[in-house]
This record gives C-alpha cells, sequence and structure tokens, in this order.
C-alpha cells in the first residue's frame, strides 16, 4: 500500500472521532449542528453527557434550533441533568422558546456559566433559580427540544450567522454520594456535521495529533508484514 493510500486511511480514522474545534463557533447554514461533551468526576461520580444544537432554519432575525440533551451517565447517584447553558451567543438575544414547558429559559448574568448567558432549565416553569427540577434528565436519558431563538430588531442572521462562545456547562443535580447536592461542569465543542469553514473548522491540535499517531501506526504496521 502506498503512502498516499496510507494517509487517506489515517485521515478517515481521525474523523471517526468527531472534529474538536476550539470556540467561537458560527452556524451559517441550516443543517449545520454542534456538539458539546462534558465528563468531570464528583462526589465520587463519574459524570458525562451530551448536548447537541442544530440549525434547522433562519431567516430574517430569528432562528430555529434543535436541541438534543443525553445524559450518558451511569454511576454512583441519582446524577440528573437539570440545567445547560452556552457562554455568549451573538448577535444579542431578545427571547428563546421551548417546546416543552417543563424547561424554562432565561438569559441572564452568570446563572449557569458564571458569564453572561443563555440558561435552559428543567424547573418547571419556576425560572433557572430553583425548585423541583421535574423536567430533569435521568441518568440513560435524553431530551429534545424545539427553540425558536429571537435577535434584536434589525438583525440579518444571513449576514451575521449565530456565534456561540464559551463556556458552555451542563448542572448536575443529586450528585454522586451527595443527594442533595449539585455539580456544574464545563464542556468540550466537537463540530459533527458541516463543519463551515476556517476559522471555525480548523481542528485543533490534540486532532491533529490523532491523525499523525493513526499514520505512525498503519507505518509501523506495513514494515512489520515487510
Amino acid at each position: 500500500m502506498n503512502r498516499f493510500k496510507l494517509s487517506l486511511i489515517a485521515l478517515g480514522f481521525a474523523g471517526l472521532v468527531g472534529q474538536a474545534i476550539a470556540a467561537p463557533f458560527t452556524f451559517t447554514t441550516a443543517g449545520q449542528s454542534l456538539t458539546t461533551t462534558y465528563a468531570d468526576t464528583v462526589n465520587n461520580a463519574n459524570l458525562t453527557a451530551l448536548i447537541s444544537y442544530e440549525l434547522t432554519n433562519f431567516a430574517a432575525n430569528v432562528a430555529s434550533f434543535k436541541i438534543t440533551v443525553s445524559n450518558t451517565t451511569n454511576s454512583v447517584g441519582t446524577n440528573r441533568i437539570s440545567a445547560f447553558g452556552i457562554g455568549v451567543i451573538n448577535p444579542t438575544l431578545s427571547s428563546v422558546s421551548l417546546n416543552n414547558a417543563a424547561w424554562d429559559t432565561e438569559l441572564t448574568t452568570g446563572q449557569i456559566t458564571n458569564v453572561k448567558d443563555l440558561a435552559f432549565c428543567g424547573y418547571s416553569a419556576t425560572g433557572c433559580n430553583g425548585g423541583n427540577p421535574a423536567g430533569s434528565v435521568a441518568e440513560g436519558g435524553s431530551i429534545t427540544f424545539n427553540s425558536t431563538w429571537t435577535f434584536g430588531a434589525g438583525v440579518n442572521l444571513a449576514s451575521t450567522g449565530v456565534t456561540f462562545d464559551e463556556p458552555f456547562r451542563v448542572r448536575f443535580q443529586s450528585v454522586g454520594t451527595n443527594d442533595s447536592g449539585s455539580a456544574g461542569i464545563n464542556g468540550t465543542v466537537v463540530c459533527t456535521t458541516n463543519c463551515g469553514t476556517p476559522p471555525q473548522g480548523v481542528p485543533e491540535p490534540g486532532s491533529l495529533a490523532l491523525a499523525g499517531l493513526a499514520l505512525l501506526g498503519l507505518a509501523a504496521a506495513r514494515r512489520r508484514k515487510a
């Protein structure tokens, strides 16, 4: 097998792990999707989650996103996802609505991410400040929202796009060995579909390193066969 073919195989292998990108990420085309991954250990619980955002439509100053929240935790404790948020949204948002009455949205200052954020909270229309998280996502469960995002008057999303910036954060309730405790953890951005153009679509060094390791492994296997 020649080196060119080896390179193609290695790059294909690296692509299977998803494309890690540096925020900010700008949505410019319907069909683009962005996934944020979360992993941390709190109170002896190994917390993990995936949240994906897909731009389904946009026109003038209104955009539609399909949002899927997956609680992939399988650990000690109850570990329910009760809230999540995006640190900074551009252009400036006026409102966000969901098709799920058990979840609220708030344009706040540091409610979830500790900076200006867009917060989604499963507190059954009582806001993000507390209450019974009736809409929370249990371990192994997932929930999908259809959402409508309205931006300021005069905004033209066809020219500006919609930009998400860090931090991305998720909050768990009843975590691990502290059943009454909560924990918020930051996420990593991974572009999974239609990643756009640089700089948003430029792989981070970790992705390039994976490709390099794959090339080295295939080259070593070729030498052994020889």
